[in-house]
């Protein structure tokens, strides 16, 4: 576990260099993304309580198809996706790894998805919601 948290300390670190460096107006949406990722990582490593999180591309253009994926600090199963709002449409789901294939219709102007999951001892449900704004 820890060799997997520095390598995603080392992988982060990059893309914060590469983002810094980067001039163009997708710079926020990665900011957005890393900020989203370190939070939900941070929030798992600290927490004692039931914590979830819903991460993935922070912006999407009509005909795009993306992967979300579901983290959280507990046994997770069945992971349950759902769309909140927008002409989102779920391709595919992959329990093992607990992620979603996405596809963004041609009216899509932004939209919101859900993952829920209960933990696998019938213990407390946790749900996060990501929001997906139109590139």
């Amino acid at each position: 576990m820890k060799t997997l948290f520095k390598n995603l300390l080392c992988i982060l670190g990059a893309s914060l260099f590469l983002v810094s460096c980067n001039n163009d107006d997708d710079g926020d949406d990665l900011d957005r993304e890393a900020e989203a990722r370190i939070e939900c990582e941070q929030a798992i490593s600290d927490s004692k309580g039931t914590v979830c999180c819903t991460l993935g591309a922070a912006t999407a253009s009509p005909g795009d198809l993306k992967t979300y994926e579901y983290n959280n600090n507990f046994n997770f199963i069945d992971v349950e996706w759902e769309i909140l709002s927008g002409d989102i449409t779920i391709v595919s789901e992959d329990d093992t790894f607990a992620t979603a294939e996405v596809s963004f219709g041609p009216n899509f102007t932004g939209g919101t998805i859900k993952a829920r999951a209960q933990d696998g001892n019938n213990g407390p449900a946790c749900s996060d919601s990501w929001e997906i704004t139109v590139d």
